[in-house]
């Protein structure tokens, strides 16, 4: 336990860490006889260093510390396609919404682009994405090869975190509700399945950070990341309202391009905080995400999850044209096709179900 306080006591005093001790430090919390022990003192870094405000060294020892843990991250499965990209985000936003993320990634595949969305229980929100596909029916115990599959099928698989993860995830789940130094890439880590690109929603400030580590690291070949401040509260995910922070991977002009492209959506959409909130149950979170995929939804919802989607297509593929990915979203959203994908996915998830 010696590395342990010592690397809490350099926090405490703001200094930094190598990321060798960063390392050291938490692989001998593991020594810990209970497992509680474990979980406080492993907080204590995680919320310790993001007070500090972590360095791109010191979050590069936590991967180390979760690659020791989950050494089989490393042996990704190939789907069909080699140019899936994989959706992720940090979670625990400060203001809740609905399931953006989820219903993008829909939108995402009923356009033809392979995404692999990684799932997770609520932990700060009302559901999480886990949630709301178990709430309509999809069922997500499955074995990975089985979700590989209806991948493969339908370009949308839903990969639960916490089946990824088991060891990591008894320290570790469940107790964090707001984010700390690990959010800065952690979800991105985690996809079992071999993914040309990524999407990341941050709820943190620094995409640039951010996206230093994902170089560091070099898991993708492309990527963004995007968090949305509105009124001093972050969001993971790209929206018409607030202060947006992007960053397409070592694609300047890219990223310029969405910024210019979403100042002109936003002269269009008169979108509220109300019209991104969490509705008031579970269930009525789940109904949404149906009546969007329907095209049902309102016009600013619609508006929310074509940004989104856009989002996610361009973060695989930075040559296309931000506006044109919005409007094929935007259409195909008003059309229902992309409730089909929904309903298939459901269908073939239970055809596997254990």
């Amino acid at each position: 336990m010696k590395d342990s306080v010592l690397i809490l006591n350099k926090i405490r005093k703001n200094a930094p860490l190598a990321r060798q001790e960063v390392f050291d430090g938490c692989k001998n919390l593991l020594d810990l006889p209970c497992r509680d022990d474990i979980r406080v003192q492993l907080s204590m870094i995680l919320y310790g260093l993001d007070v500090k405000g972590p360095s791109k060294e010191e979050i590069l020892g936590l991967v180390d510390f979760l690659n020791h843990i989950e050494p089989h991250l490393a042996k990704k499965l190939q789907p069909k396609s080699n140019n899936a990209i994989c959706l992720a985000g940090s979670g625990k936003k400060e203001l809740k919404t609905f399931n953006i993320s989820t219903s993008a990634a829909l939108v995402v595949a009923s356009l033809g682009y392979p995404v692999a969305k990684l799932v997770s229980r609520a932990t700060s929100s009302l559901t999480g994405s886990t949630d709301v596909l178990s709430l309509l029916g999809a069922e997500l115990n499955i074995p990975i090869t089985s979700m590989i599959e209806i991948m493969d099928d339908l370009n949308f698989g839903a990969f639960s975190i916490e089946n990824t993860i088991p060891n990591f995830d008894k320290i570790y789940g469940g107790i964090f509700h707001t984010p700390h130094a690990f959010s800065y890439i952690l979800p991105a880590l985690l996809s079992p399945v071999k993914c040309n690109s990524v999407a990341y929603g941050l709820t943190q400030s620094d995409t640039q950070l951010s996206e230093e580590v994902f170089k560091e690291l070099n898991l993708y070949k492309t990527g963004g990341i995007v968090t949305t401040n509105v009124d001093g509260l972050l969001v993971d995910e790209l929206l018409p309202i607030g202060k947006n922070n992007i960053s397409i991977i070592d694609q300047p002009h890219a990223t310029q391009e969405i910024y210019e492209d979403l100042e002109s959506i936003r002269e269009r959409v008169d979108c509220k905080v109300s019209d991104i909130s969490a509705l008031n149950t579970k269930q009525e979170q789940a109904e949404l995400l149906k009546r969007l995929l329907e095209g049902k939804a309102s016009d600013q919802q619609a508006h929310i999850v074509a940004l989104n989607a856009a989002f996610i297509i361009k973060s695989g593929n930075p040559h296309l044209i931000f506006s044109e990915l919005y409007k094929d979203a935007w259409d195909i959203i008003l059309s229902g096709k992309s409730a089909q994908i929904l309903k298939k996915f459901i269908e073939k998830s239970n055809i596997y179900k254990k």
